[in-house]
């Protein structure tokens, strides 16, 4: 499996109301080095952010209760049964992991229960998806497809 340079093959994305505020708290409580920060086209929110603290990677986004809803694309249940999750609260934390088979992956985790919310696409240098977990959290599934990558192992 690849993984791009630097990274775990399980990623924490954590979803908080001001990123800025986050950037500030992590730096001066972990010594974090800031990453790539992208931005939403008018720059007041962050729409993805990476900090490391150590050899670990943490990345974040200003969350907003629109950054788990359903893509109508996903081939789920929930036109049968609107009422499986609809008491669910927005998820604070996001899990991003690197797989060997996003696809894969995606069915597993649908019949297992998951809901897929962004139905595996290309990414640019991976194919990606997301599903919400039964506990309500959200997982982004990642299949890396460049070569830039750290094997395991290696130091960064």
């Amino acid at each position: 499996m690849q993984l791009p340079k630097g990274h775990q093959q399980v990623t924490p994305y954590i979803m908080v109301p001001d990123g800025e505020v986050f950037i500030q708290f992590l730096q001066q409580t972990f010594n974090a080095r800031s990453g790539p920060l992208t931005k939403s086209t008018n720059g007041k929110k962050i729409i993805h952010g990476e900090l490391q603290i150590g050899e670990s990677i943490v990345f974040f986004a200003d969350g907003t209760e629109e950054s788990i809803e359903c893509d109508s694309d996903c081939d789920t249940d929930e036109q049968e049964n609107p009422q499986k999750h609809k008491d669910r609260e927005p998820s604070n934390i996001h899990m991003y992991v690197y797989v060997l088979d996003a696809v894969e992956t995606m069915k597993h985790a649908e019949k297992a229960g998951g809901i897929c919310i962004m139905p595996v696409m290309n990414n640019g240098d991976d194919e990606m998806g997301g599903f919400l977990d039964p506990f309500n959290n959200l997982w982004w599934v990642v299949q890396q497809r460049t070569s830039t990558v750290n094997p395991p192992g290696a130091s960064t």
